[in-house]
């Protein structure tokens, strides 16, 4: 699953997929999510939107240094899901599970989107051999140039 995440429209599906999850926490916020996170966790959300918009404009640009933000952003949101999970108890084991889950998808599209950035960036770098890291070639020596006529 994590291959065709590395993909344009896999890099693409987990930018649109995130801005989903981002969009799900804030509407159920009220409820129970807004009593465990706190403030962070607001603006770590409201990040995570405006770099899955980025995500998207550099893959349909082919810009990849847009996918830095999102990555540094989803390794956060993944991260406090995951450390909500172990850390806050929760009364029943389907939030635990939910977050698990949602933690780990995040960490797959994390790793797609890291391929794909180092496809992109690998792609872009000139593959230029400088004069001085060829080997040189041997040559024997000429007779005629080391002849001396007295």
């Amino acid at each position: 699953m994590c291959e065709k995440l590395s993909t344009n429209s896999g890099v693409i599906s987990s930018g649109v997929i995130s801005i989903g999850l981002v969009i799900a926490f804030l509407v159920c916020q009220d409820d129970l999510f807004y009593s465990f996170q706190g403030d962070f966790f607001d603006r770590l959300q409201a990040a995570q939107i405006l770099t899955s918009v980025l995500l998207i404009i550099g893959v349909v640009k082919g810009k990849y240094k847009f996918y830095i933000p999102w990555m540094i952003s989803t390794l956060l949101l993944a991260y406090g899901l995951l450390y909500n999970t172990v850390v806050i108890r929760f009364e029943e084991m389907v939030y635990r599970i939910i977050y698990i889950l949602i933690g780990g998808y995040l960490i797959c599209a994390l790793n797609g989107a890291y391929n794909s950035f180092e496809e992109m960036r690998n792609a872009n770098q000139p593959n230029a051999v400088v004069e001085s890291e060829k080997l040189p070639t041997y040559r024997p020596p000429d007779e005629k140039a080391y002849t001396i006529d007295i």
